[in-house]
């Protein structure tokens, strides 16, 4: 199997991916492993995102911690695979 993407985001920054949007940091407090992880805020529409190359069949492994700001009726994306038709 063939790694396309693998961060954690101790390179402190944003470089590895290929965008991102609204508020989004790098932390070291909380992680889940490693020393750094990125923090961002429902309200204010962080996001990063990383174009990979197509492939047949894709694994997808992250980790979330919502400690709050989730209320009725607020939709949010957390994750996921999206082709080049999708928004």
């Amino acid at each position: 199997m063939t790694e396309l993407f693998n961060n954690g985001f101790e390179e402190g920054d944003f470089s590895a991916w290929t965008a991102t949007g609204g508020s989004i940091d790098i932390v070291t407090d909380p992680v889940h492993h490693g020393t750094k992880a990125a923090r961002t805020y429902i309200q204010y529409g962080g996001s990063a995102y990383k174009t990979v190359t197509a492939a047949s069949t894709m694994y997808m492994r992250t980790y979330w911690r919502i400690t709050s700001g989730v209320t009725n009726n607020t939709e949010s994306r957390i994750g996921g695979l999206l082709d080049s038709t999708s928004d």
